[in-house]
Order: structure tokens, then C-alpha cells, then sequence
């Protein structure tokens, strides 16, 4: 599978950052906002780093249950910008579908391989088309389809042999579904079919405790404010350090924790050596051990992500995922 970011979106990927965070920012300071909209440009950034981080090569989520509504959106967002001027690309959801086990940004990058093929064959086209991603589905299967009515003015034969399809249908196979491509002489159809019961099963996390605490571990304040702040929403318990050094320091007087939620990257030593630590001295706390990143900046962690295989929350970190997580221990809230 290739690893490199097509440069036209990573173009449109900036421009679509800049422009949600402007939004983020200016409603911070004023202080007046449409929560919907401020949560909508908060999963548009959230795709940006999913994009760059899950879907080219640096790293690859564990096995969850994927919301692939969610995943269609943030793929129509992060694609927005590129498609500007030469098609309109709508986003059709349907009623709320069961999820799917699978690594998220495969699921993304998979999306994301049907636009760009589309998006390179409209390229020198007259007039601006429309592109319509669809999901819909029943309790088996889960679809997300990339429709588009082209009155025969689309090179179908040159999105069918665009190499994102066929990365598209790798990626596909490999989470266990079936991809398609269709055509009837002025509508093509790109479908991604996917199990919900495929077989592949969701990492979790082993605890027998009843009340649970977590240790949490971040070098950014304002980070492990809002971290302790959705544990404590929750029910948990939450132990707040700024350093994998002192988190150590608090294990040695106190190991009693169902939870060890810490950051991949930080000054000295990062989540991946504090895990190394955990399994050597702690290894009942390695098995309940959670990082926690805006994604894998170095092979070498990309690498530490894919070996251990650990349950991995992606900031933006949200209430939803958070509570997967730590729905996954016996006993949590």
C-alpha cells in the first residue's frame, strides 16, 4: 500500500484545518457559539489527524467498534476543500447502524480511496459534478457508497483503475468485506460492504476491580484537566501527573489503579518507554495500560502502537470514546 499523502490534499487538509480552528478559536473568545456546529469543525480537525496519522503509514488504530457515520463524515470533511470548484459532495446518512469491529483509520483511508479516485478522474471535466457518500445498512452489513451521476461524461474506465480504488480494496479485504464498483451507463456506484459480525475481535481491558481509579499521565495541563475531568464524569477515580517520572514516583507508594491512561509523546521519556517500564516492574498495570495521542510522530512508535497492540484514544479524545474504553473494564461505570 503506498504511505505518501497525495499533495493536493494535503494542501486541501490545511486549508480545512485552518479554517476549523478558526472557528474553534473565535468561538473561545467570545465566548457565543452553535454547539453542533463547534462539535462538527471539532471532528473536521479530528479527521485531518486521523487522516495523516492512521491512514498513511504512520501507525494503525486497534480493532473497535467503528461508527462508520461518524467515519463517512469525517472523510467528507477532510475532502471538502480538495473537491472545491470541480464537484458538490453531499453527505446522506442513514438511520443509525449497528457498529463495526475494525481499526478506524483503515476504515477512513478506505473512504478516503474513493473520493481521491473520483476526485483525480473529474479533473479535467467540463462542468462540476455531484458526489453523493452514502451510508446505510441493516444489522448484517454496513455500506457507505460513493454515488455519482456523470450523464456519460465521466471517464469511468479511469476511476476504476486508479490505484486509491485498488488501495481502497485491499484495505477492504483485509477488515474482512467486499468492495464494488458499478456502473449503468450514467451512474457509478462505489461500495464499501462491511460485517458487522466479521470476526475480528475488539481489544480490551482486563481489571476486576469494582470502583475503579486511573492514573493519568499527560505533560499538558490544560490536557489533564479535561482527561480527569471526563474520568470524573464517568465515576472514576483520577490521578493527575505531568511526567512519566512522576507518575513512577506515585506507583511506588501506591499501585492500586484499574486504569493507566498516559500520552505517547512527551519531554524525556514518552508512554511508549513508561509502558516498557510497566511491563518489567507492574505487569498486572501493563495489561490495563491506555495511550493516548494525536498520533504516531516516528516509526519506531508507530511501531510500539502496532507491536504491544494497546487500546489507543485519539485526541480530540471525546466523552464517547473515553466511555468505550472504559466500558471495556468489568465493573466501570
Amino acid at each position: 500500500m503506498s504511505h505518501r499523502l497525495p499533495p493536493r490534499l494535503a494542501s486541501a487538509i490545511a486549508h480545512s484545518l485552518a479554517n476549523s480552528l478558526t472557528v474553534i478559536r473565535g468561538a473561545l473568545e467570545v465566548g457565543a457559539h452553535d454547539p453542533e456546529e463547534l462539535l462538527q469543525h471539532v471532528d473536521a480537525a479530528a479527521a485531518v489527524g486521523s487522516a495523516i496519522a492512521t491512514g498513511w503509514g504512520l501507525g494503525d488504530d486497534p480493532a473497535v467498534p467503528v461508527d462508520v457515520r461518524r467515519v463517512a463524515m469525517m472523510a467528507a470533511l477532510t475532502m471538502s476543500s480538495e473537491l472545491s470548484g470541480r464537484a458538490t459532495l453531499t453527505l446522506e446518512q442513514g438511520p443509525d447502524l449497528p457498529a463495526v469491529v475494525a481499526p478506524q483509520g483503515r476504515v477512513l483511508r478506505a473512504c478516503l480511496g474513493m473520493l481521491l479516485a473520483l476526485s483525480d478522474a473529474i479533473e479535467g471535466t467540463d462542468k462540476p459534478v455531484h458526489i453523493e457518500l452514502r451510508t446505510h445498512g441493516d444489522m448484517t452489513t454496513v455500506v457507505i457508497d460513493a454515488l455519482v451521476v456523470h450523464d456519460g461524461t465521466l471517464d469511468v474506465d479511469e476511476v476504476t483503475a486508479s490505484p486509491w480504488l485498488g488501495e481502497a480494496d485491499t484495505i477492504v479485504q483485509t477488515l474482512r468485506g467486499r468492495f464494488r464498483a458499478r456502473n449503468d451507463g450514467e451512474e457509478l456506484r462505489l461500495s464499501i460492504r462491511l460485517a458487522v459480525d466479521n470476526g475480528l475481535a475488539p481489544q480490551t481491558i482486563d481489571t476486576d476491580q469494582a470502583r475503579p481509579r486511573a492514573l493519568v499521565v499527560d505533560d499538558q495541563g490544560f490536557v489533564l484537566k479535561v482527561l480527569s475531568t471526563l474520568l470524573v464524569a464517568l465515576g472514576w477515580e483520577a490521578v493527575a501527573v505531568g511526567s512519566v517520572d512522576r507518575a513512577l514516583e506515585v506507583l511506588e507508594d501506591d499501585e492500586d489503579f484499574q486504569l493507566v491512561l498516559s500520552d505517547l509523546v512527551m519531554p524525556g521519556r514518552g508512554g511508549d518507554a513508561f509502558f516498557e517500564i510497566l511491563h518489567e516492574r507492574w505487569p498486572e498495570l501493563a495489561r490495563r495500560f491506555v495511550v493516548c495521542t494525536g498520533g504516531a510522530t516516528t516509526m519506531a512508535r508507530a511501531r510500539f502502537l502496532n507491536g504491544v497492540q494497546v487500546p489507543v484514544l485519539r485526541k480530540p479524545v471525546s466523552l464517547a470514546d473515553l466511555r468505550r474504553v472504559l466500558g471495556a473494564a468489568e465493573g466501570s461505570p
